[in-house]
C-alpha cells in the first residue's frame, strides 16, 4: 500500500491545513446537534492540530549522543475524532482543541524536561512525552466539558524524520 506524500515531501499535510480557522465559531449547548453517522463502525470524522516547542532533556544511560544534554523543537500532533456534528456542521470548533493542547504543552516549553515532575520517575523520551502530553490534552478536553468528541492520539516529533504516536 503506498502511502501520499505531499508537496512538501511528507506523509501528513502542512500544518496551516491542520490548524486553520478562518472564523469565530460558538455555539450555546441549545443549539441542536446534527444526526451522526459511523461508517464500519468507526467513527467519520478526525480533527487534528499541531503546534511545537521547544525543550531539552538527557536520555540517562542511553549509549549514544541522546546520553548526553542536547534539545529538540518538538512538534505536537493532536487528534480527536468524533460522530455528532452542530449546526454549523463542526465536530470541535479547532480554537478548543488548539487550547487544549496550548495547556498541556506550555509548562514544558524552553524547560529542562529531566527536571520536570512528569519526568522524576520516568526518562523524558519521546514516548513518555507523548503520553504525558495525551493525559495533559485529555484533562483540558473534561475541563472545558468536551463529550462530543473523544481524544485519539498524540504524536510527537523530535525532528523531521522521527515521530513517535501514543494512543492508549
Amino acid at each position: 500500500m503506498a502511502c501520499h506524500r505531499f508537496s512538501s515531501g511528507n506523509l501528513f499535510p502542512p500544518s496551516s491545513d491542520f490548524t486553520r480557522v478562518t472564523a469565530s465559531r460558538h455555539l450555546s449547548k441549545r443549539q441542536q446537534r446534527l444526526p451522526h453517522s459511523k461508517v464500519n463502525g468507526i467513527s467519520m470524522f478526525e480533527l487534528t492540530v499541531e503546534s511545537d516547542f521547544s525543550a531539552s532533556h538527557i536520555l540517562e544511560g542511553y549509549d549514544g549522543p541522546c546520553g548526553r544534554l542536547h534539545g529538540h523543537n518538538y512538534r505536537v500532533r493532536v487528534s480527536i475524532e468524533g460522530e455528532k456534528q452542530d449546526a454549523l456542521g463542526m465536530v470541535l470548533d479547532l480554537r478548543i482543541l488548539k487550547k487544549a493542547l496550548a495547556e498541556a504543552i506550555e509548562p514544558l516549553d524552553h524547560r529542562h524536561l529531566n527536571d520536570l515532575p512528569p519526568f522524576a520517575n520516568v526518562p523524558p523520551s519521546a514516548e513518555n512525552l507523548a503520553r504525558h502530553i495525551f493525559q495533559k490534552v485529555r484533562e483540558a478536553l473534561a475541563e472545558l466539558e468536551v463529550r462530543d468528541a473523544r481524544l485519539r492520539q498524540v504524536a510527537v516529533a523530535e525532528s523531521n524524520q522521527a515521530w513517535v504516536t501514543y494512543r492508549p
